[in-house]
């Protein structure tokens, strides 16, 4: 069995959502953000919070360069049958 994870505020039990915390504390410190308070990265700094996981993996990061490479070099790739 996995163990749940859980916000890294202290004196809060709430279950882990996003950056290392619950979603309340998430969107408490979103607030503070989003009303020009604070950055995200102050509050990594302050370790309120952790930084933000990657979603895409680093195969997929490749995949998305190569595939934009192409089509710079190719110009008429949206032309024809290829979209």
């Amino acid at each position: 069995m996995t163990e749940t994870k859980r916000c890294m505020t202290p004196d809060c039990c709430g279950e882990h959502y996003s950056r290392g915390i619950c979603r309340r504390c998430y969107e408490r410190l979103n607030k503070r953000v989003m009303r020009g308070r604070t950055t995200w990265v102050d509050l990594i700094n302050e370790g309120l919070c952790k930084r933000v996981k990657s979603r895409l993996r680093r195969d997929n990061k490749v995949i998305i360069k190569e595939h934009i490479v192409y089509i710079s070099l190719n110009p008429d790739y949206f032309i024809g049958e290829n979209i």
